[in-house]
């Protein structure tokens, strides 16, 4: 998060070069806490759990690789999931971040935005070590994967547009 927006409590990040908000490739609203974590406003807000347009342009247009990183995303995510839950009950903080950093990227190499907001937010609170609300913070992220997989699963019986 930039500098400006932990000193503005309601900000909205649009990412600047070299920002996760921007490689995620959607406005986050963030508000800080008393410890200085971000805490994530709204994830979804009606947008679709996938960008199919922004996903097909990081991989150059080429749609059957777009399919297989779907498909790659769609067969880990429960394991991926897993080891998030594991590490939030150990409340180990340093594999909290580890894990979110490698689902916030998987998530946004697919071009599910809404997943990979809610795995930056939940990086964040482990790198700040202040794990209080990092359970609010995965079941953001569970329910984005939840909005997620039925459309991931759906590319088996239909190509990408």
């Amino acid at each position: 998060m930039s500098a400006k927006a932990e000193a503005d409590d309601n900000s909205t990040v649009r990412g600047q070069p070299g920002d996760s908000a921007r490689a995620i490739g959607r406005e986050v609203a963030f508000s800080s806490d008393a410890a200085g974590a971000a805490s994530l406003k709204t994830v979804s807000a009606g947008s679709p759990a996938w960008d199919t347009a922004a996903a097909l342009e990081r991989v150059e247009g080429d749609r059957e690789l777009l399919e297989e990183l779907a498909q790659l995303f769609a067969a880990e995510c429960p394991k991926a999931m897993q080891e998030i839950r594991d590490a939030l009950e150990a409340k180990d903080a340093a594999l909290l971040e580890r894990h979110a950093h490698t689902m916030k990227g998987s998530s946004s190499n697919i071009g599910a935005n809404g997943a990979a907001a809610a795995a930056l937010l939940l990086e964040q609170r482990a790198r700040s070590r202040d794990l209080a609300k990092a359970p609010e913070d995965f079941r953001i992220l569970q329910a984005e994967i939840g909005r997620l997989m039925p459309e991931l699963e759906a590319l088996s019986s239909k190509r990408i547009k």
